[in-house]
């Protein structure tokens, strides 16, 4: 386990905000100050003249239901915990079955319970979802819940924000108040519900730890959609090789996909379903609660090039999602219908399949006229089926709305929202072939957040960086960061998101290090004039041809000047300071693994000897003091680390 360090804000700031009625927290309803407040992020928040501690000393206790959750447990805890390093004083915590509720009693509620109910403190009505965040106060008690328990856990995150400048940057720095010695009681009435329901991390630091992602607000989309071996490519796992070998006319015509007509086969196709549905069947079964059940094409640009699906795909525009999108319509009629049998009967629910907008199937299988309006084809719309809309071949290097090469893909998302009650959004943000080596995705993550915000229907996002990566660079988890605060509210104040993260994760160094950023982000509009961008741009050769255009060798020098320099600038805090000092050296060394590698990979013709040997020792030093694992998607650090070894 890693040792948490906390990058403690100071107190003084808070206690000037709090003087005038408001905490740090309070602008996250209205972070461009305009004095208005959107319906879903609605901070209504006024003094009392009360606190809730005062002097040091507080008469509050935590309130959990006595059958609570684990999230609500969770939640209980954090309070508890993030309470007690902020202020010293340690909270009661108590079950609703043991309090009763009173105007004077002083509560920190958490979760639907008596004591909520006592005090008419209900969520109906407020439309929250998953995540949404409720935070009221009644008399001298405040209730934190949701109508569900993620919801719950994030309005004890709003709440610690609220009272106690609370803000998770990565798992080694936190920003929490200290020495804290008066909370003023505030009349909340806080609705907060993020613009994505569901928020997958896309950075393997945060989607492998539990903790960092509940505290991010993010949430799995695993825990909510299950499919036949994973939810991800897997209709080869629905059609195994045996099923495949007994039942060729279920294969494509380049092997590597399924064929979703069978080959105009009416009774091989009916069996395809049959076989399919039975297995949907079993999953529900496994699953009870579950709504969502994914069924996904393989990770393959093929798709089949028989005569049935050919003229089906023609006849709806050259769409060849067409084909899956009418056999798993058959599908889910037969799964509904076996809900109407005795047997599915006790199983039955919201049944949806989720299936990819992805490669073979990007296109929506609708018509387009020359404004860019679509319209649908006979009649063609998803009655329980939910597209994952995953477009590789788009440039993010700008927005998925911005510039010719992404006109037809962003085209695309409004076709499948014209047919679909909802959709899932897959969006990317990372080279997939380079991950040392940053990829300016920073300037297109909120248009394209807002661009998919825009769509009603559209209500996950999943912003795939280097998942497969369980320590990236800095730069890196800066996205991270910023993607999970965008996926909650797609209209925060991006530079104001990037200051404060600089300022936390880099303590002393931050100006430093957001000159060295800085610099990178001007050197990435220059690489947009030199061909690293265009279609597929996060499949760039970063280090290709253009290598030393992308890169000059001065520049790479001048960061890692300003990167040695950064250590400098921390070097008091290491005697003063050990832990503070060693997050702030892990996450300078963090990114400076990136200009050390680029500099070997490029000008190792140009290095002296010496000059060689050193930057591949700091760099293999770099790399076990971080645990960085990935040089590439799927391409493990160590062969690098081997080679400058040798």
């Amino acid at each position: 386990m890693k040792t948490k360090y906390i990058y403690r804000a100071a107190a003084l700031a808070a206690s000037i905000a709090l003087c005038f009625g408001f905490t740090a927290g309070c602008s996250r309803g209205d972070e461009n100050n305009t004095g208005e407040q959107d319906s879903d992020h609605s901070f209504e928040i006024t003094e009392t003249g009360d606190y809730i501690l005062q002097g040091g000393q507080t008469d509050y206790k935590i309130v959990l239901p006595a059958d609570a959750s684990s999230l609500e447990n969770t939640a209980a805890s954090e309070l508890s915990e993030f309470f007690y390093d902020a202020t010293g004083v340690r909270l009661e915590t108590v079950t609703d079955d043991s309090v009763t509720y009173s105007e004077d009693a002083r509560y920190l509620s958490i979760g639907e319970n008596a004591l909520s109910e006592a005090a008419n403190v209900s969520t109906e009505g407020l439309e929250l979802g998953l995540s949404g965040v409720y935070i009221d106060t009644e008399g001298k008690s405040v209730f934190m819940l949701g109508e569900n328990d993620y919801g719950t856990l994030f309005s004890v995150c709003e709440f610690l924000s609220q009272t106690l400048n609370f803000e998770v940057f990565s798992e080694n720095i936190i920003r929490l108040d200290e020495d804290v010695t008066e909370i003023p009681l505030m009349d909340y009435r806080i609705v907060d519900i993020p613009d994505f329901e569901y928020r997958t991390p896309g950075e393997g630091y945060i989607y492998n730890d539990t903790t960092l992602r509940n505290r991010m607000r993010m949430t799995e989309l695993r825990d909510f959609v299950k499919g036949q071996g994973g939810i991800f490519h897997n209709s080869f796992n629905y059609v195994s090789a045996s099923d495949r070998s007994a039942h060729t006319k279920w294969v494509s015509t380049g092997g590597d996909q399924l064929c979703y007509t069978a080959r105009g086969d009416d009774a091989e196709y009916q069996a395809l379903v049959d076989h399919v549905a039975a297995a949907m069947e079993d999953l529900v079964i496994a699953n009870p609660g579950i709504e969502y059940f994914s069924f996904q094409h393989e990770d393959s640009q093929n798709w089949c090039s028989c005569t049935e699906c050919t003229e089906m795909i023609n006849e709806y525009g050259g769409a060849g999602s067409v084909t899956i999108v009418c056999f798993l319509q058959d599908v889910h009629d037969a799964v509904m219908a076996w809900f109407e049998t005795e047997e599915g009967a006790p199983y039955k629910c919201d049944f949806k399949i989720t299936f990819l907008a992805y490669h073979g199937t990007n296109q929506p299988p609708t018509s387009v006229d020359e404004n860019g309006e679509h319209s649908t084809i006979n009649g063609l719309t998803l009655d329980g089926l939910v597209p994952y809309f995953a477009e590789t071949n788009a440039d993010y290097t700008v927005a998925l709305n911005e510039g010719s090469v992404n006109a037809n893909y962003a085209s695309n998302l409004a076709g499948w929202s014209l047919i679909s009650d909802e959709i899932f959004f897959w969006t990317y943000g990372t080279n997939f072939t380079a991950y040392l080596t940053p990829y300016n995705s920073f300037d297109s993550f909120q248009q394209t957040f807002q661009y998919a915000a825009s769509f009603d229907d559209v209500i996950s996002i999943y912003n795939q960086c280097q998942n497969d990566n369980a320590m990236p660079t800095s730069w890196e988890r800066l996205k991270g960061y910023l993607t999970s605060k965008l996926a909650w509210n797609v209209d925060y104040d991006v530079e104001q998101l990037t200051e404060e993260f600089f300022e936390a994760y880099f303590g002393p160094a931050a100006d430093t290090m957001r000159s060295v950023y800085d610099s990178y982000r001007v050197q990435a509009a220059f690489q947009n004039e030199t061909t690293y961008n265009g279609s597929r741009s996060i499949f760039h050769a970063a280090l290709g041809t253009n290598g030393e255009t992308y890169w000059p060798k001065s520049l790479l020098q001048s960061w890692l000047d300003s990167m040695n320099a950064a250590l400098d600038e921390i070097a008091y805090l290491e005697n003063i300071d050990p832990e503070l000092y060693s997050a702030y050296e892990f996450n300078i060394k963090l990114e400076r693994l990136s200009p050390i590698y680029m500099m070997i990979e490029l000008y190792d013709d140009l290095l002296t000897d010496e000059e060689l040997s050193s930057l591949k020792s700091q760099f293999n030093e770099d790399v076990i003091l971080t645990g960085i694992s990935r040089v590439s998607e799927g391409a493990d650090i160590s062969e690098v680390v081997s080679r400058y070894s040798s």
